[in-house]
């Protein structure tokens, strides 16, 4: 895996470096039948077809293994079981085979394509994408005249378009003579399986077609007055959000906690804070039984540094980090590092010196990021929220971790009175079961806080469901869980148990990819191409399941001026074709994460050249009325 390293520090001070943004190569392709590519980011100011020999021969075979990042090749389906309209149809030659057998061979060998050449061996019309998907590679072995007839098949010869008026016989035209594409009908469904690509850039290029898309949003944007250094300013962005979503829910400052953080992991570029430890507060010991060995300075209380060597924790990603150093500023020996106790960031970083860290310039350091990159905006909640809930079904591991309980402890089938039962034994979730406390009429309207007052609403239907709901939620907060909701059936067994998503745990998913290789076709988790990595965090976090293709991506949602980006929504990239090559996710403070040449990065709105800007997922104001900490209070 490429270190994260590289999503933070390649750009010089105050500027994106040349070796963070993909490379535009040659642009071999036409704006009449441009190769529409993902993974690539047009050059700045002038857009382009990014794409290499290899890519550009790799863009429309199929694969078993994961969802591929086809050839942008966007066709509406076909209604009523008709094939596609007939311009892009290829008549299936009546032939004289043994169909089983040839259908029998190519499963046992596992050729790519087995659906489409059961549909062509059964007298069906296919396409020229279609037939595309057949490995007539691994086809030859089997039957090699039926393989040459496909391949030639999969390359059909130009065709001159007929005279106005004139109807045409032929069963095929080039891309260049088509008339306009009509705007393609966008369904959400599983992604479709598509393999690595073999066929060659003129065969790619002649089978494309160019969607029709539109945008009526604002591109207008003020570029942020960046402060020392852009490379901090990407850290920020990547875990501004959700330090101030944990440390609202924890009574912190979540300036104290992104300037310790700075501080602590060089603005996530030592070794330390990097895979596969993730440790970004430099905290001592280990997580889980996990630790790492490794030198460290001391200050002995008079400002000279000695070297020792120290274990420190080894986490599993950067959510966990922020999640245990929550835990570690929140316990009794922290005390008074709380909001509530502490009354200001500044009260808070003259409270850390000498306790959190030995430096005697800590404070001084700590206050001096947090004036620098105004991070009491951090202090403030969002001003937007999702205007709808969106829940996930947990893995049982997630239960069991909520629960505190070995995997081998969880019953094949759980039933509404073992939930209880082992609910039973946490005090908080007691207090629920109990009716010391009451069950709210919306289980994503609990916290600890109204749980432990016992002013949470009250719901005079209250359903056992509801109940074992509401007690699942006052642990799960315990455990930095979102809010949960049990399903029971008639038989009284738990049929489903899910958590509560938000647009933090949207932003948190796609930066826990960072530094994952590019790799065109790929939608994770060991590489992913541009449109992969949006579909998998949205997929993962919230969900909801997007087209695979950024070309299929720039359908859906509504636009959005620039000026008023929120987390999540996604950027578009056009060629000089006007057509979509590559699409990425804002994260907020002027940064947008992107699977690009060098991997999942983070890149600066202005060092980019997005057009397009959508939302994918509907969005309400929140009201806000809280005036963030002074700093220097």
């Amino acid at each position: 895996m490429t270190s994260p390293l590289g999503a933070f520090a390649e750009e010089s001070e105050g500027a994106e470096g040349a070796a963070t943004e993909p490379v535009a190569a040659e642009e071999t392709n036409t704006a009449e039948t441009p190769v529409i590519v993902e993974g690539a980011v047009p050059a700045e100011n002038q857009p382009a077809v990014v794409e290499t020999p290899e890519e550009a021969s790799a863009e429309d075979e199929v694969t078993a293994e994961e969802p591929v990042e086809s050839d942008g090749e966007t066709t509406p389906a076909a209604e009523d079981g008709e094939s596609e309209a007939a311009d892009d149809v290829v008549e299936t030659p009546a032939v004289e085979r043994d169909v089983a057998a040839i259908l029998e061979a190519a499963r046992a060998a596992g050729m790519a394509g087995l659906d489409e050449l059961t549909r062509y061996l059964n007298g069906e019309q296919l396409s020229v994408e279609e037939l595309a998907r057949i490995d007539v590679a691994v086809l030859a072995t089997i039957d090699a005249d039926l393989a040459a007839q496909i391949a030639a098949l999969q390359t059909p010869a130009d065709i001159t378009e007929p005279e106005p008026d004139q109807p045409s016989t032929d069963d095929k035209t080039t891309d260049e003579d088509k008339p306009a594409v009509e705007e393609p009908v966008v369904e959400e469904q599983e992604p479709v399986v598509e393999a690595a690509p073999t066929e060659t850039a003129a065969e790619a290029e002649a089978e494309v077609i160019v969607p029709n898309w539109s945008y009526n949003g604002d591109t207008s944007y003020t570029p942020r007055a960046y402060g020392v250094s852009l490379t901090t300013e990407k850290f920020i962005a990547v875990i501004g959000e959700a330090s101030r979503k944990y440390a609202a829910e924890n009574d912190l400052y979540a300036s104290v906690m992104i300037a310790q953080a700075i501080l602590e992991s060089g603005s996530g570029n030592s070794g330390l804070s990097q895979p596969p430890y993730f440790n970004l507060f430099g905290v001592k010991g280990a997580y889980d039984g996990e630790g790492v060995t490794m030198l460290t300075s001391e200050d002995d209380g008079t400002g000279s540094y000695y070297t020792i060597n120290a274990q420190f924790r080894s986490y599993p990603s950067y959510r966990a980090s922020l999640l245990d150093y929550v835990d570690l500023l929140t316990s009794s020996y922290y005390a008074g590092a709380r909001k509530s106790v502490a009354g200001s960031p500044a009260a808070v970083c003259n409270y850390l010196e000498g306790r959190y860290a030995t430096s005697t310039s800590y404070s001084e350091n700590l206050q001096d990021l947090i004036l620098t990159y105004d991070l009491t905006r951090f202090d403030e909640p969002l001003d937007y929220e999702l205007s709808e809930e969106y829940w996930v079904g947990v893995s049982d591991k997630e239960l069991c971790d909520v629960l505190a309980i070995d995997e081998g402890s969880l019953p094949a089938t759980i039933t509404a009175d073992w939930l209880a039962g082992t609910l039973s034994n946490y005090p908080v979730a007691q207090a629920v079961l109990s009716g010391e406390v009451n069950v709210p009429a919306s289980v994503a309207d609990l916290n600890v806080a109204d749980v432990e007052s016992g002013e949470a609403a009250i719901a005079s239907d209250a359903t056992e469901a509801d109940m074992l709901s509401a007690a699942l939620s006052a642990l799960a907060a315990e455990n930095h869980y979102g809010p949960m909701r049990v399903t029971i059936d008639g038989a009284r067994n738990v049929t489903a148990v899910e958590e509560s998503r938000d647009l933090v745990d949207l932003t948190v998913e796609a930066t826990t990819h960072l530094g994952t290789p590019y790799l065109l076709g790929a939608a994770g988790p060991d590489a992913f191409d541009c449109s992969g990595l949006v579909w998998r965090s949205y997929q993962d976090a919230l969900g909801t399941t997007l087209p695979r293709e950024s070309a299929s991506q720039v359908q859906v949602g509504q636009d959005v001026d620039f000026a008023d980006l929120h987390a999540g929504d996604l950027l578009f990239f056009v060629n000089s074709g006007g057509t979509v090559v590559h699409v990425a996710m804002y994260l907020g403070e002027g940064c947008y994460i992107e699977s690009a040449d060098n991997g999942v990065q983070v890149t600066a709105l202005e060092n980019g050249s997005p057009v397009i800007a959508k939302r994918i997922l509907e969005t309400q104001p929140v009201d806000v009325d809280v005036e963030a900490a002074d700093p220097e209070a």
